[in-house]
């Protein structure tokens, strides 16, 4: 049996992560159905000759909070009530294919950020970066949950889902370090005369980059099966992850900013927990048990 053994801490800290990332999406999806509802219904709005992008991201920030909530159901019956991974698998490719349609449903956006004027280009290729970084190797990882065979595709089961986590580590990286490479381009050098603001720039660029290393890491690891040391290095990406968006929390406090907070992904503040605890506790153990009637293959999923 393959399975992954993780303490009662490290579980909770799973769903609170899915439970923050769950708020951000509502967050954002009250205002959407406002706008959609405006459109359909013909009123005065915002997004009135831009349904081109605007409709594919409403319908995007939906996939994502049906994909959160299926991440949560799924880690509850997992954790209470011990369901094999075979019954829940459709499940998890389910919630895996919803959050790479989100970052495809962002495609239309970005174009329109690239296109619309030389101040909104960078944004709109960090963008087009992140669907590239992410949507791709979800689609390929939720195909191979969905198709998983225990005995004879384990390995390629891991390596793929550490590539998966790769790119979307990859992905985070570039939502938080590229706007304030956006900014440094803006303004120059002039840009680090601002003690507090070239704070945040640095807290972004050494903390992120920190995570993608230890991302790569880890998705080394879970290739080679080494179980042990896959969850320190993917322990210790979540850390800097978490790490970063808790210091970017308490920065955004300084500058009297908390009200722009919700733009980025703040939600992944509760990975410094969900990191630490992976690094002092829990352990991997990909055993195979094989019977004369089936191979079952029960996983727990971790989705940031």
């Amino acid at each position: 049996m393959c399975t992954i053994s993780l303490s009662r801490s490290a579980k909770a800290l799973i769903v609170i992560s899915l439970f923050s990332l769950l708020l951000w999406v509502i967050y954002w999806l009250i205002p959407s159905f406002t706008h959609f509802l405006n459109i359909i219904l013909g009123l005065p709005d915002q997004y009135t000759g831009r349904e081109w992008y605007f409709v594919p991201s409403h319908f995007g920030l939906i996939a994502r909070f049906v994909a959160v909530t299926l991440g949560l159901a799924v880690s509850l019956s997992v954790w209470v009530r011990n369901m094999p991974f075979i019954r829940i698998r459709r499940l998890v490719a389910g919630a895996l294919f919803l959050e790479a349609a989100y970052w495809l449903s962002l495609l239309p956006s970005s174009l329109s950020l690239i296109t619309r004027s030389p101040s909104m280009a960078t944004l709109g290729i960090a963008y087009l970066t992140q669907i590239v970084l992410a949507a791709p190797l979800l689609l390929v990882i939720a195909t191979k949950v969905a198709y998983c065979n225990c005995e004879k595709e384990k390995a390629s089961l891991w390596r793929w889902a550490g590539y998966a986590f790769l790119g979307y580590v990859g992905a985070l990286w570039v939502n938080a370090v590229l706007r304030w490479v956006d900014m440094l381009l803006g303004e120059g050098f002039a840009f680090f005369g601002s003690g507090v603001r070239s704070l945040g720039f640095f807290d972004a660029v050494i903390f992120m980059s920190l995570a993608w290393a230890f991302a790569v890491a880890g998705a080394y690891c879970l290739s080679k099966q080494n179980m042990r040391l896959a969850r320190k290095w993917v322990g210790l990406a979540l850390t800097m992850v978490g790490l970063h968006y808790v210091i970017y929390l308490v920065y955004s406090s300084v500058v009297n900013a908390l009200g722009y907070v919700l733009l980025v992904d703040v939600w992944t503040a509760p990975l410094l927990g969900l990191g630490i605890s992976l690094l002092f506790t829990g352990d991997i153990n990909p055993k195979l048990n094989v019977s004369a009637q089936k191979t079952t293959c029960q996983v727990s999923s971790i989705q940031s």
